[in-house]
């Protein structure tokens, strides 16, 4: 009996033993999956559980239908609010540029104690991210009060309607909470998609300010602006604001290079403005290429490209043409004039002509029309509308420079409260 009595207490031993290493390993493996104390607050009173790697690479992922999306074990986030007062949080999705697979073809859902429907990703609010980060995602607000724990349960798939050909694919994310307060968004691209998203177009990475835009206005150099687009690269497009520069664009219409912008009087009017009003800042300014089309296509007259996409066609485009002219085409410049394109991507061709870059003025772009024994400019005439003119008519010049990103901006982007930089 005794010696029963010994091997049961030994065994009872071992097991009390094996279960506490079981614990100590199970506390150590949750403590590895978490993300305790991220700083939320300056009290750092926030705590922020995830289930798994917040890191979430997805590849060759089965299209699926929101039914079964739904049903895929999710990525728990718990988020307890030990502060002594209410705290608001948001979940963020950071979209890699190493993914092959777009954002357009990715659904999101979050439920639990706060609930968003399956939706395309690329439809969610965003800002261009930085680094490998192409965008980030601004999925949902979370409101926690004191001493209040939330949980959120993240899923992403890929979209039953899509089709991803290539032979390895993925889609490479990482998701986090943050507090809104500590993300401070003071460059100039950031402010811009924050505050103006529905106005905006994206175009090949590119943001078009589109339609009837009033919070689009810049005060820099000590001159009004109105912001055209973001670039790719995030420099920031804008254009003169005022009305008060005019020039003839060409004196000898007689000869096809009179559309070139290179030689043009509108640029010495130009390269003078940039000389006197803004070399001081020329840090400020990038340079970068302004597009001067002259392909084109040859029949009775010489219809060159803007003229032919836009005004016979409706069919805009930004990419750089090439041509076998020896003037014209793509070249850099710290100052230039926007294209009929741009315009038209402004709203140019809408029915009501109601859109931001409507000056009320005959004022030149940087296209050329057509030539026929004769130059003709495509210009935007007082009444907003696409149009061509003789380059030796003296009409409104309005000068468009690119400005880098990282300048500090403040304000509401309307005329009578502009950005100030």
């Amino acid at each position: 009996m005794k010696y029963k009595y010994k091997l049961s207490l030994s065994v009872i031993a071992v097991f009390l033993i094996f279960g506490s290493l079981l614990l100590i390993n199970y506390g150590i493996y949750k403590k590895s999956l978490s993300k305790n104390y991220i700083a939320l607050s300056d009290s750092k009173c926030i705590n922020v559980i995830y289930s798994d790697d917040t890191d979430l690479l997805l590849v060759n992922p089965r299209t699926l239908s929101d039914e079964d999306g739904m049903a895929n074990i999710p990525r728990t986030i718990t988020i307890i609010n030990k502060c002594s007062t209410d705290e608001t949080v948001s979940l963020y999705l950071d979209y890699y540029d190493d993914s092959t697979i777009k954002d357009s073809k990715m659904k999101v859902s979050v439920n639990g104690d706060e609930t968003i429907s399956p939706v395309i990703l690329s439809n969610v609010s965003k800002v261009l991210g930085s680094g490998n980060v192409k965008n980030t995602y601004k999925l949902i607000n979370i409101d926690v009060n004191k001493n209040e724990t939330k949980r959120l349960n993240l899923r992403l798939w890929l979209d039953e309607n899509e089709i991803v050909t290539a032979n390895t694919n993925r889609f490479h994310s990482k998701y986090y909470v943050y507090s809104d307060k500590e993300i401070k968004i003071n460059n100039i691209s950031d402010t811009i998609l924050n505050n103006s998203k529905d106005n905006l177009k994206e175009i090949d990475n590119n943001y078009y300010f589109t339609g009837n835009v009033t919070n689009n206005y810049i005060r820099f150099a000590d001159m009004l602006w109105k912001i055209v687009a973001i670039n790719s690269d995030k420099t920031i497009k804008v254009v003169y604001a005022n009305n008060d520069l005019e020039s003839i664009y060409n004196d000898n219409i007689y000869k096809d290079e009179s559309v070139a912008y290179e030689n043009s009087k509108v640029k010495e009017l130009l390269d003078t403005f940039y000389q006197e009003k803004l070399s001081s800042y020329d840090k400020f300014i990038v340079e970068k290429e302004f597009n001067n089309d002259t392909s084109y296509e040859r029949g009775w007259k010489t219809t060159y490209g803007s003229y032919k996409r836009n005004i016979e066609l409706n069919e805009p485009s930004i990419k750089p043409y090439e041509t076998d002219k020896q003037f014209g085409g793509n070249k850099k410049y710290k100052i230039g004039l926007l294209t009929l394109d741009e315009i038209n991507i402004a709203g140019a061709s809408s029915e009501d002509n109601n859109y931001y870059l409507n000056e009320g003025v005959d004022y030149y772009t940087m296209s050329p029309a057509v030539f026929n024994g004769s130059a003709y400019m495509c210009i935007i005439n007082s009444n907003g509308q696409m149009d061509a003119t003789s380059p030796r008519y003296k009409l409104v010049v309005k000068p468009v420079i690119n400005l880098i990103d990282s300048l500090e901006i403040v304000g509401q982007g309307t005329a009578e409260c502009p950005y100030l930089t």
